[in-house]
C-alpha cells in the first residue's frame, strides 16, 4: 500500500513539473484590453428638429430708391430775384441774383427755404414763413457767400444779427429786404455788413 502511494506522488510531481516548467515562463494574461475608439463611428443621426426660418422680405422706402440730386425749383414759386451789397472787409454789390435751388416755399403758417444766386455771390433765407420784421433766430436762418479771385467767404450771421422784413407773404408770392451789421465769416476773419432785397413768384 505504500508502495502505491509513492507511485502516485511521484506520478504528480511529474506531471505538475511538466505543466509548470518552474513556474516562470508562463506569462499571466490579465483581463483583454478595453477596445480603443477609431474615429470609424457612423456620425449621430440628425435631429428632427433643426432651426429653420423664413428669408425674410427686401426693405424698400414708399417713394422707391432715395433721391441722389437736389429737388429744384419746388412748390408755389418759380421765379425771382434779389440783390445784396456788403461793405467793410469785403465790398460788392450785386443787383440781380436769380431764384436757385432750393426754391421752397409756403404761406404763413408753413416753412420756406430760398435761395437766389450766381457764381459770383449768392443769398439764402429759411425758416417759419410770416409777415412783418423778425431777426435771426432758431426759426428763422440767413446765409450769403461773396466768391473773389482769393476764395470764397461765407457768413452764416448768428441770432439777432440780421433783421428780416417781409412784406408780401401770398400764396404764389414772397418778397421783402434785410439787413446785417458786424457779421463774421465762418473762418472768422472777416467782417462785413450786408443789406438786400429779395422776392419770389409763382
Amino acid at each position: 500500500m505504500r508502495r502505491n502511494l509513492i507511485i502516485a506522488a511521484t506520478s504528480a510531481l511529474v506531471v505538475l513539473t511538466a505543466c509548470g516548467g518552474g513556474g516562470s515562463d508562463i506569462e499571466s494574461l490579465g483581463p483583454p484590453p478595453e477596445a480603443v475608439p477609431t474615429g470609424n463611428a457612423p456620425p449621430p443621426a440628425a435631429s428632427s428638429s433643426a432651426a429653420t426660418g423664413s428669408t425674410g422680405s427686401a426693405v424698400t422706402g414708399s417713394s422707391g430708391s432715395l433721391p441722389t440730386t437736389s429737388p429744384g425749383i419746388t412748390g408755389s414759386v418759380n421765379t425771382g430775384n434779389a440783390t445784396i451789397a456788403i461793405s467793410g472787409a469785403l465790398q460788392t454789390t450785386q443787383t440781380t441774383l436769380p431764384l436757385a435751388s432750393p426754391a421752397i416755399y409756403a404761406p404763413p403758417p408753413g416753412s420756406f427755404t430760398l435761395a437766389w444766386s450766381t457764381p459770383t455771390a449768392g443769398f439764402a433765407l429759411g425758416g417759419t414763413s410770416f409777415i412783418g420784421t423778425e431777426p435771426t433766430s432758431s426759426t428763422l436762418r440767413l446765409t450769403f457767400f461773396v466768391h473773389s479771385a482769393s476764395g470764397t467767404a461765407s457768413f452764416a450771421p448768428g441770432d439777432g444779427a440780421c433783421s428780416v422784413t417781409v412784406t408780401t407773404a401770398g400764396a404764389t408770392g414772397f418778397d421783402g429786404t434785410f439787413s446785417c451789421s458786424g457779421v463774421s465769416d465762418t473762418n472768422g476773419t472777416l467782417v462785413v455788413s450786408a443789406q438786400g432785397t429779395f422776392s419770389a413768384a409763382g
